[in-house]
């Protein structure tokens, strides 16, 4: 099934994207918010894609002004592909929160995709989320250990407070320890 949204080009031409470059954007955007630098072989590995089909879309998107790719081959989303991303984004949370009937930070969010855990155990979960809003305080709401992924290190001048803050994923391993 091909789901297509309409986006401007760099000519300001009309251009369809396939649901599998939604999928893309979404994943590099997804991952652009939790490490410095995404390759390739991490939105392959996001997504369960292979490498072979990846290099093609990129091509594409790269054609398409949607990202950049650098010589040290990181791949950066354009003003342009950080738009459509943020709007692929919005609207597949909005399908979520739709299809399950709430959103974070409600504790329905939460009790809902626990439920869906087999032998899921509160006592040994850990939400790990980059938004105090939706992630840490909903994770305080439904009874979860909370840790900050705070990779810009802002200062947090909210009554919000996580169990953990982190600046990067590897100080999350001696927190699991």
């Amino acid at each position: 099934m091909y789901i297509f949204i309409k986006i401007m080009n760099r000519e300001g031409e009309q251009m369809a994207v396939t649901e599998a470059v939604e999928n893309y954007l979404e994943a590099i955007l997804v991952l652009s918010r939790k490490q410095p630098d995404v390759h390739a072989v991490d939105v392959c590995n996001h997504l369960g894609y292979s490498r072979p089909t990846l290099s093609v879309a990129i091509k594409q998107m790269k054609e398409d002004g949607l990202i950049s790719v650098s010589g040290e081959n990181h791949i950066t989303l354009t003003e342009s592909g950080l738009k459509v991303a943020e709007r692929i984004y919005e609207r597949h949370n909005v399908i979520a929160a739709m299809l399950i009937g709430s959103q974070k930070p409600s504790v329905d969010f939460f009790n809902y995709v626990m439920s869906k855990i087999s032998n899921f155990n509160i006592r040994e979960a850990l939400i790990i989320g980059d938004s105090l809003v939706s992630d840490i305080l909903g994770g305080i709401n439904a009874g979860i250990d909370t840790c900050l992924l705070n990779l810009n290190g802002k200062t947090n001048n909210t009554g919000i407070k996580s169990d953990y803050e982190i600046n990067s994923l590897e100080e999350l391993y001696e927190i699991c320890k």
